[in-house]
């Protein structure tokens, strides 16, 4: 009575209208009735009979004396748990481990016999060549003249200073400019494109302060770049006061002075840059310059040229472990060598007590 009150009230239908309409959707009421109670019915009854099975399969059974003798000739079956699967086996992903023979890595490696005594060291002055064609240097006097240009270019900012020193290198060339007193650095870092107009120059760089000194640097490129010779480093006095026979003549630095490393201190070098930038040329100085300072006895290298174009050049050098290596399997198994003599010397090494091989041919 509620719902039909309630439905009277929500819809503009009055009590009439309602009833006439009723016959027109009883139909269509009892067809959908109709089609699902079926449905609900069968699954009703597969429940309540499921539930019979299970009663009835839980109550113990009682066995005759006759139907247990019937009984006795049939296998008793025992009935267990499903048993779940054991599940798949994961194996560890295979990582392949190098191996290296000896023997295999020993037949690679062919050193050649070289007399120490007999072996002399090249000598640079008569091997290496001088650079070719005039340098093409700034004068002393073009040196003075570019300072009191810029000290003038400074002084127009209102900055007073004197250029105190000139240290021209193959690059660039540094002027160390001691400003007045009372002078912030700040304002002559601020000035460094104005006084690459003034310079004519297409850059330049300011370090201010130097380390060490009360001046500020002011790093100005060079007209054109001067070529270093190898020479000019391996004959400098900084080359050949070198004890180890690992240095390296790696050219000069900003201020001129020939620069060189000791191999032995950094045993790890990486070259890197663009095509032409001077890689093989580098390495190439590099390998030269262990060559003008140690004896095959000394020093043995092991050269992997995949390219067979930069390292052709040194083919039966005494100083080669074996041939140049080209074939990249050769190379893996050189490599391999280099790894078991590492090992095998870092063995030395413990046994004997010291830290470096300086100390152990002692």
């Amino acid at each position: 009575t509620g719902f039909l009150v309630s439905l009277l009230l929500t819809t503009p239908l009055s009590l009439a209208e309602a009833v006439r309409r009723m016959p027109e959707h009883w139909a269509t009421l009892r067809e959908g009735v109709s089609a699902v109670m079926p449905e609900r019915s069968i699954e009703v009854e597969k429940e309540v009979g499921n539930r019979r099975l299970r009663a009835r399969s839980s109550k113990p059974v009682a066995v005759t004396r006759g139907e247990e003798s019937a009984t006795d000739g049939i296998e008793q079956l025992e009935l267990t748990p499903t048993q779940t699967s054991p599940g798949p086996i994961i194996q560890p992903f295979p990582v392949a481990i190098p191996t290296w023979d000896a023997q295999t890595t020993e037949s690679e490696v062919v050193v050649p016999t070289a007399e120490s005594e007999n072996y002399q060291l090249p000598d640079a002055e008569i091997l290496l060549s001088d650079p070719s064609g005039p340098m093409d240097r700034m004068s002393d006097e073009e040196l003075k003249a570019q300072s009191e240009i810029l000290s003038r270019a400074l002084l127009s900012f209102g900055i007073e200073g004197i250029v105190t020193e000139v240290r021209p290198g193959p690059v660039i060339t540094m002027y160390e400019f001691e400003p007045g007193p009372g002078t912030k650095v700040a304002r002559i870092v601020n000035l460094a494109d104005d006084l690459a107009l003034a310079l004519k120059a297409t850059s330049l760089r300011i370090v201010a302060p130097l380390p060490g000194k009360s001046v500020v640097g002011i790093e100005v490129p060079n007209r054109s770049r001067e070529t270093v010779s190898l020479k000019e480093v391996v004959m400098s006095e900084a080359f050949r006061r070198a004890r180890s026979r690992l240095t390296l003549a790696l050219g000069k630095d900003i201020f001129g002075a020939p620069s060189t490393a000791d191999l032995k201190t950094m045993p790890h070098l990486l070259v890197a840059g663009a095509t032409g930038a001077g890689k093989s040329v580098s390495l190439n100085t590099m390998l030269l310059s262990i060559l003008f300072s140690a004896k095959p006895s000394e020093v043995k290298l092991l050269l992997i040229d995949p390219k067979m174009l930069e390292f052709q050049s040194y083919e039966g050098i005494p100083h080669l472990l074996r041939p140049v290596i080209t074939d990249p399997k050769s190379a893996a198994r050189g490599l391999g060598w280099v790894v078991a003599e590492m090992e095998r010397r870092y063995k030395l090494l413990a046994e004997a007590g010291v830290r470096n091989i300086d100390a152990y041919n002692r």
